[in-house]
């Protein structure tokens, strides 16, 4: 929060001085990278990819897994996703927004459905995606991360970068 403010924000570290609020990224850059519906004694997960050079706020922004109900899950306020190796975000879809805000009211279905992205109001989806039949204990995501390929990972990465074993293509 910065001094005297109501609204709290991401801040500069100033230790011993004012607070100074951090610039943010671009949100219509955040790309759906990474998803696994079929987690052998665990929950579904995906995960966000923040490409910007800045951190960028999610609250208030919306994830859905039925394209046409845009406003399913509503991010918790307050919360961002970082840049570099803390550009990525798991949210854990099990239906249980108990266990913290990385929790989704949301799970994802083994034979395929649609992850959104979407900011409040009626705007186009910042990000969004339909997948097929998945297979158990193999993820699939954007490489490079944020990109239009898609693979599959056999080793998956939630909340990393997303690569491939040598000789994998």
């Amino acid at each position: 929060m910065r001094d005297g403010a109501t609204i709290w924000t991401i801040t500069l570290a100033t230790r011993g001085s004012a607070n100074i609020a951090a610039s943010t990224g671009d949100i219509s850059n955040v790309r759906i990278n990474e998803w696994a519906a079929g987690v052998t004694g665990g929950p579904d997960w995906f995960e966000l990819y923040n490409p910007n050079p800045q951190p960028v706020a999610l609250g208030g922004l919306y994830l859905t897994d039925k394209l046409s109900n845009r406003t399913k899950h509503l991010i918790a306020p307050l919360s961002f996703i970082g840049i570099a190796a803390n550009g990525y975000v798991k949210f854990v879809a099990d239906g249980d927004t108990a266990q913290g805000p990385n929790h989704v009211n949301f799970s994802l279905a083994l034979a395929g459905e649609e992850i959104g992205l979407f900011p409040p109001g009626t705007g186009p989806a910042i990000d969004s995606l339909t997948f097929g039949r998945q297979t158990d204990d193999v993820s699939e995501g954007r490489l490079p991360d944020g990109a239009t390929n898609r693979v599959f990972f056999t080793t998956p990465t939630p909340g990393e970068a997303n690569w491939l074993p040598l000789g994998t293509s």
